[in-house]
């Protein structure tokens, strides 16, 4: 199965709380969610990888984005085990027009 934009968001949205989207909301809420193309690398043969940057927004208040964090990555990896695989997860500030909401940035390698 070839990894998708579509089919990583469809992943994200089975998890509680969060919707995933296949390209960036115009203006993110808390619980959106979607993939970006970080970079593509030739692999051996004629194959490709694909590292992904997927965003997700939690609260904009650092108390409850902390727990969200803590309780978030587990059931992502989760959810995305049979499309990516994810390397880890960081913390990040999302800037939107109501002002900054805390997230995370998980990366991840697919073919």
């Amino acid at each position: 199965m070839k990894t998708t934009r579509a089919s990583i968001a469809e992943a994200l949205s089975t998890v509680d709380g969060i919707q995933g989207f296949a390209e960036r909301p115009p203006v993110p809420a808390s619980g959106n969610a979607w993939p970006l193309v970080g970079e593509i690398n030739r692999g051996p043969g004629q194959s490709f990888e694909t590292t992904w940057r997927i965003g997700i927004c939690l609260s904009s208040d650092v108390g409850i984005a902390t727990d969200q964090f803590d309780e978030l990555m587990p059931a992502v990896c989760s959810a995305l085990q049979h499309l990516v695989y994810v390397d880890g997860g960081r913390p990040l500030t999302i800037p939107t027009e109501a002002g900054a909401l805390y997230g995370i940035e998980i990366t991840a390698r697919s073919e």
